[in-house]
C-alpha cells in the first residue's frame, strides 16, 4: 500500500537521525574512556620497565582496573542520560505520528465523505505525555540503558585484567576493548530502534480501538525485503482482532493496518465485506 510505504519511509528517516545521534555521542563516550585506558596502560609499561612483576596481584594493588571500571560506569552513565532523553522523545514522536497516521489509514479505507472523531495532534505536551504513557508496558527504558552501562563497564575491567594476564600488549587489549564496546553501541542502538517501533505500534493499536465502531481489526504488514525474517513473512497479510497486539522481535518492522468494517454496518449501501488493504 503506497500510503503505509510512505509514512514507513518517514518513520525509518527519523530512525537512521536517532541512531547516528546516539552513535556520536557513544564514539564520544569511547574516545573519554580510551583516554583513561591509554595512560592506564602506559603504567603498566613503565613498570615493566622498572622491572616489576605485571600481574593480576599488581593490577589489584594499584587498583588500575577497577579505575578503569570506574571511568568507563561514569562516562556511560552520562550516555544513558543522553540516550534516555533522545530516545524517549523520538518515542513520543513517533506515538504521535503513529496516531497520525492510523487515523489516516482508517479514513482512507472508509466510505466517501463518512466522518469519524480523530485525535488532535495539537494536544499539550504532558496530555500527551499521559496517552503515551498509559500505552507503555514492559521493562522502563532507563533500566535496560542501565544494565548495558552496568554490563559494560564490568566487562572493560574483565578484559583489562584478562589482556595483562596473557602477557597481551597495549595495542591489542585496546583493540579488544574497542570491539567490546563497539558491540554494546549496537546493543543500545537496538533498544532505541525497538522502543521508537514499539511506540508507533502502540500508537496504531490504541487509535484502531479507540475507532472500534469503524474498525474491527487489523492485518499485519511486513516489509518485504532481503531483510524479512521467516517470522515475519509469516504475519504478513494476517488478519486479527483489536484484542490482540502485534508484538514480535527486536528490531521488527513490522505494522498494523487497520481493517474496518463492512461499509452496510457503517450505514453505506449494501453489503460489502470488511475492506482488506492490499497489503502486497
Amino acid at each position: 500500500m503506497a500510503e503505509l510505504d510512505k509514512r514507513r519511509r518517514k518513520l525509518r528517516a527519523a530512525d537512521v537521525a536517532l541512531a547516528q545521534t546516539l552513535a556520536r555521542r557513544y564514539g564520544t563516550a569511547w574516545q573519554r574512556i580510551r583516554a583513561k585506558l591509554d595512560r592506564l596502560l602506559d603504567r603498566v609499561e613503565a613498570a615493566k620497565v622498572r622491572g616489576e612483576t605485571v600481574d593480576v596481584g599488581w593490577l589489584a594493588q594499584h587498583r588500575v582496573a577497577e579505575h578503569l571500571e570506574q571511568v568507563s560506569l561514569a562516562e556511560l552513565r552520562t550516555y544513558v542520560d543522553f540516550a534516555e532523553r533522545k530516545i524517549n522523545k523520538a518515542a513520543l514522536d513517533a506515538f504521535l505520528a503513529g496516531r497520525i497516521d492510523a487515523q489516516a489509514l482508517i479514513r482512507s479505507s472508509l466510505p466517501p465523505g463518512f466522518k469519524f472523531d480523530t485525535f488532535d495532534p495539537s494536544l499539550p505536551v504532558r496530555q500527551l505525555e499521559k496517552l503515551y504513557g498509559a500505552t507503555r508496558q514492559g521493562a522502563p527504558l532507563r533500566g535496560l540503558l542501565d544494565q548495558l552501562g552496568a554490563e559494560q563497564a564490568n566487562r572493560a575491567r574483565g578484559l583489562l585484567v584478562e589482556g595483562v594476564a596473557v602477557g597481551k600488549g597495549p595495542r591489542e587489549i585496546a583493540r579488544t576493548l574497542r570491539d567490546s564496546f563497539g558491540g554494546d553501541q549496537v546493543r543500545a542502538l537496538r533498544v532505541a530502534r525497538t522502543e521508537v517501533i514499539r511506540a508507533y505500534r502502540r500508537a496504531s493499536h490504541s487509535s484502531y480501538r479507540q475507532h472500534s465502531d469503524v474498525v474491527g481489526g487489523w492485518v499485519g504488514v511486513a516489509s518485504l525485503d532481503t531483510r524479512t525474517c521467516g517470522l515475519c513473512l509469516g504475519m504478513h497479510g494476517t488478519e486479527h482482532l483489536l484484542d490482540e497486539e502485534l508484538d514480535s522481535h527486536v528490531s521488527c518492522r513490522c505494522s498494523p493496518a487497520p481493517l474496518t468494517r463492512s461499509w452496510s454496518e457503517l450505514g453505506f449501501g449494501d453489503d460489502i465485506p470488511e475492506t482488506s488493504l492490499d497489503v502486497g
